[in-house]
């Protein structure tokens, strides 16, 4: 038998080792998960509210503390929203299941100021005349704690949460 640099592996260390790549490979440390289409609109007394971002979070699971990602979007103009999911995917939806809804509004967007015209004085005169919503006081902490959707398996596109401020 010619001489070799390298000892033969015996029999039970290979299929230890290949018993132990088979497992590792099977197992990722990144899970899964299968998003539904989920849409909707948000009112205020019948009127849509614009730049409100919405986030849907799964609800913990018994022990289960990583239920899932996620999702996400700002309402357009006539306060309708398609949410996203907050993961390096950002497929498009929510996860199957129940989920807390938060809210959070954002000041709407100023144009920048013309060349001519003092940047200072255009912000202050676009925020004074620009109309102020006011939806965010409306969602006392208690409302925001309680406030629960349930993702159905096909997904939906009437996820839709109507106020009024009365």
């Amino acid at each position: 038998m010619p001489k070799t640099l390298y000892k033969p592996i015996h029999w039970t260390t290979a299929v230890l080792l290949m018993s132990s790549l088979a497992l590792v490979s099977g197992c990722s440390s990144e899970e899964t998960y299968e998003f539904v289409p989920v849409s909707g609109r948000l009112t205020l007394d019948g009127k849509p509210l614009s730049n409100v971002r919405i986030t849907f979070t799964p609800k913990l699971d018994g022990d289960n503390i990583i239920v899932g990602p996620s999702s996400m979007a700002t309402t357009d103009a006539d306060g309708r929203f398609q949410l996203v999911a907050a993961n390096k995917s950002f497929e498009k939806g929510a996860i199957v299941g129940e989920h807390r809804v938060y809210f959070q509004e954002y000041p709407p967007a100023v144009e920048d100021p013309p060349a001519n015209i003092d940047p200072a004085e255009y912000y202050d005169e676009s925020l004074k005349n620009s109309p102020v919503q006011t939806f965010t006081p409306l969602l006392s902490s208690e409302l925001v704690e309680g406030l629960v959707f349930t993702v159905p398996p096909e997904g939906t596109d009437s996820a839709d949460f109507e106020y009024n401020s009365q």
